[in-house]
């Protein structure tokens, strides 16, 4: 599993995406899913999330599109994800994570 920390401007509605490689070489994602989850606490014990998104999987190009609503990213702090992916037989494996800070914009 990667770590990787996204840096992210309050109220920032530009799409995140993310292109999966092994080996070098696209990774599949026919019959995948993917959600981020964005959480205040670092190692939450229970399922509660500050928002979640769920990606649009382009399978050939093996990138992952989340987007984000504006009442979703109305945030200002450090907050912590993950992002899961599921194949097709609805087997689960977190492949990223790490910490999202949303920081205070000027223009409002």
């Amino acid at each position: 599993m990667a770590r990787t920390d996204i840096n992210r401007y309050r109220g920032d509605t530009k799409d995140l995406v993310m292109k999966l490689t092994q080996d070098k070489t696209v990774f599949s994602l026919t019959g995948f899913s993917a959600v981020l989850g964005v959480n205040s606490e670092e190692n939450p014990t229970e399922d509660n999330c500050v928002f979640k998104s769920t990606a649009t999987v382009d399978a050939a190009t093996g990138t992952l599109t989340f987007p984000f609503a504006v009442e979703d990213v109305d945030l200002v702090g450090d907050f912590y994800y993950d992002v899961e992916l599921t194949d097709g037989a609805a087997k689960t494996s977190t492949i990223r994570k790490g910490k999202m800070v949303f920081a205070q914009d000027i223009t409002k």
